[in-house]
């Protein structure tokens, strides 16, 4: 019996010396994790571009020529909305624009902070670059932004509801009684 306490202490304190090495960061610290994530070059066995024109040379690998050729043949305005679902979804979870990365961070940079908005961006961009286009990204990145404000503001003042909550509250018999 007392080897079986002891090997079992021994195996507790094992564990807890492993979690606790120096260098990774705790499970129960985000933050940390955050950090650590924003400077890898890949996350997940997937290549994090560092910028737009890195995107754009991962995007040309990855693309065939004829995808690529038939995407640029799309008006602008059609873009993003016909890959924002397919495609897009596909660079902000593998460019891990919710968790963080070193290419959300340079999106972040520019102002964009919503996954939707960074999407949009990246997909103008490109389409943009194939057609040989001036990017124009600061036009773009204010009316991104400047959209995304307006939805805030009228969420706010439409006062959108989260969540509700409904308590009954017991009301001892005693606190009825009439104070004289």
């Amino acid at each position: 019996m007392a080897i079986k306490h002891h090997i079992f202490i021994l195996l507790v304190f094992l564990s807890v010396s492993l979690s606790a090495q120096p260098g990774t960061p705790a499970k129960s610290d985000p933050e940390k994790l955050y950090q650590k994530r924003i400077k890898q070059e890949y996350l997940h066995g997937v290549y994090i571009p560092k910028d737009l024109s890195d995107a754009f040379v991962q995007f040309n690998k990855l693309i065939e020529k004829p995808t690529r050729e038939k995407f640029r043949n799309v008006p602008e305005a059609e873009a993003d909305r016909r890959l924002h679902f397919g495609f897009g979804k596909w660079i902000s979870h593998n460019y891990a624009f919710f968790d963080g990365s070193r290419f959300s961070v340079y999106l972040n940079n520019l102002g964009l902070y919503d996954p939707d908005d960074m999407i949009t961006f990246v997909i103008t961009t490109y389409h943009r670059n194939l057609n040989k286009k001036k990017l124009d990204v600061k036009p773009l990145l204010e009316s991104l932004i400047e959209k995304r404000e307006k939805i805030k503001k009228e969420r706010k003042l439409k006062g959108e509801l989260i969540s509700e909550e409904k308590r009954i509250l017991e009301v001892h018999p005693d606190s009825l009684k009439s104070k004289n």
